[in-house]
């Protein structure tokens, strides 16, 4: 690579150029993902020039043969004619950058790239453990209380964890890294203590509200045995015939009784009529 000058400027590169750059210098690759999966070049641009800032990131293009110019001094500024030449360059030097990390890309796509041991990815799939995890999922006050708890630690982890990623590279920087990993560490059981916490009441929620359920069907067994609106269509019927005959007065205060052990309500003229033609209501 003659040169990396056009990492400088957002157009001197392709998306694709600058996603290749980054997997070669082996940007984590949980950045990596979140930058090609939401195609913002801004966010590319501001991490390619946070890698080439790292030591560890010169080391490595010099191992790979294209540090020379990197770590070269500025050289003085000479005018040159107007013309394309500069561009073709660069974007000579752009391929041969996706050309030598195509192969790392690939491997990259089944083996992930190792990140650095202090690195932590969270994913959606880190709380996918948990069969309720929105706030308006949560059942009562407990609930969340805990979670609103559990959100501020999660921030101050999230917070810690971008402090720990920015440490610059280097043996002497490590009891800083340190620090920040055990704050991290820390942080993250928290977090976890927090959500066993929630899981666990939510489960006596919900086993609690199932407890009074069956018990109030037990104590209103009728009611579950009967359609009340079918019953009172049946009686109204019948109120509104001249003559029942045995069996029909029969069946009608079966009704009335049935509506009355299920505790359903019966209008008081409805109770009235009843009464007048020999039926008992309660």
């Amino acid at each position: 690579m003659k040169s990396i000058e056009h990492f400088n400027s957002m157009d001197g590169y392709t998306f694709d150029e600058g996603v290749a750059f980054l997997a070669l210098v082996k940007s984590p690759i949980g950045v990596i993902r979140h930058i090609k999966a939401t195609h913002n070049k801004n966010q590319l641009h501001s991490e390619i020039h946070r890698m080439l800032r790292m030591s560890a990131t010169m080391r490595l293009l010099k191992e790979k043969g294209y540090g020379k110019e990197v770590a070269a001094k500025p050289q003085p500024t000479v005018s040159v004619p107007k013309s394309d030449a500069p561009r073709r360059d660069a974007s000579n030097a752009s391929k041969e950058i996706a050309s030598n990390a195509s192969e790392e890309i690939a491997s990259n796509a089944t083996n992930e790239i190792n990140p650095d041991e202090t690195d932590i990815i969270l994913t959606l799939d880190d709380v996918r453990t948990h069969k309720y995890t929105r706030l308006d999922q949560m059942p009562n006050d407990l609930t969340r209380q805990l979670y609103l708890k559990k959100e501020d630690l999660f921030h101050e982890m999230q917070q810690y964890h971008l402090k720990m990623r920015n440490v610059p590279e280097g043996e002497e920087h490590n009891e800083e890294r340190a620090k920040y990993r055990a704050k991290v560490l820390c942080l993250d059981a928290e977090v976890a203590d927090y959500w066993k916490q929630i899981d666990a009441e939510i489960e006596r929620f919900i086993a609690e509200s199932e407890r009074a359920k069956n018990s109030e069907k037990e104590e209103k067994p009728e009611e579950n045995n009967i359609n009340v609106s079918v019953y009172r269509t049946y009686i109204s019927k019948a109120l509104r015939k001249k003559k029942l005959t045995p069996a029909q007065l029969a069946e009608l205060q079966h009704r009335v009784d049935a509506l009355v052990q299920a505790k359903a309500e019966i209008k008081p003229e409805t109770i009235k009529k009843l009464k007048a033609i020999g039926i008992k209501v309660g």
